[in-house]
């Protein structure tokens, strides 16, 4: 007896693909300024994965804004030239204003998820008047979530 089957198998049922869903709009901004002193152009991806290119003549510096940018996985281009001949505090300054200005208009745009970065003061910052000491901290907690943050940092002390 011959048990192969005669019949076609069935073919498997067709379904249209889903739409596709807009992909949501990056957030980006970039900053642009100019003084007597320097110029500064800041491009801030928070949506990135953490490249950055530092191009300023203060080497210290394009170290620590690659850092910032791969731990806080956005990607960072920043661009400056100053008067580094008189001193490096013009050029940093400025870069850092523009970098506060790119994020104030990053965070103006809809936020979904930016992780917790901060600067902790150093011992030798402590020494520094408070309007000089630097510090970074973005986050989209609410709630809970940054009552237990709050908590926590209350609860470290500084030398």
């Amino acid at each position: 007896m011959n048990t192969a089957s005669t019949h076609a198998p069935a073919a498997a049922p067709t379904h249209a693909p889903a739409p596709a869903q807009p992909a949501a709009p990056r957030r980006v901004a970039t900053v642009h300024r100019k003084t007597k002193e320097t110029e500064v152009k800041v491009t801030v991806d928070i949506d990135g994965t953490g490249k950055c290119v530092a191009e300023t003549p203060v080497g210290f510096l394009n170290h620590m804004l690659d850092q910032i940018s791969s731990h806080g996985l956005f990607d960072l281009t920043v661009e400056a030239t100053g008067d580094t001949w008189i001193d490096d505090h013009h050029t940093v300054e400025d870069i850092a204003l523009a970098l506060g200005t790119a994020f104030s208009q990053v965070h103006a745009q809809p936020v979904h998820a930016i992780t917790l970065h901060s600067l902790a003061p150093s011992p030798q910052m402590q020494r520094q008047p408070t309007h000089s000491r630097p510090g970074l901290q973005c986050s989209a907690r609410t709630g809970q979530q940054a009552q237990d943050s709050a908590r926590a940092r209350s609860a470290v002390k500084l030398i």
